[in-house]
C-alpha cells in the first residue's frame, strides 16, 4: 500500500499556521514520497470552544488516499 493524497486539518487557536503550512507541506510531502500538489493542509480555530478553543491543546484530522501496490 503506498499513499496517493494527504488530507489535513489542524484545530488550534494560536499559534497561527498561515507561516509554517508551506514548511508543513513540504516536509510531509518529502517525508510520504508524494507530490506537493497531493498533500493539502488547513488550519481552523474552534472559536474559544473546547480544550483547542481555549489554547490547552491541539488536535488535527488525516484523511489519507493509498493505492495497492501489486
Amino acid at each position: 500500500i503506498t499513499p496517493v493524497h494527504v488530507d489535513t486539518v489542524i484545530v488550534l487557536e494560536r499559534p497561527k499556521l498561515g507561516a509554517y503550512k508551506q514548511k508543513m507541506k513540504q516536509m510531509i510531502s518529502k517525508l510520504l514520497g508524494l507530490p506537493l500538489e497531493n498533500v493539502s493542509i488547513k488550519a481552523k480555530t474552534a472559536e474559544g470552544f473546547g480544550p483547542e478553543g481555549q489554547g490547552l491543546a491541539v488536535s488535527c484530522e488525516a484523511v489519507v488516499t493509498v493505492r495497492s501496490v501489486v
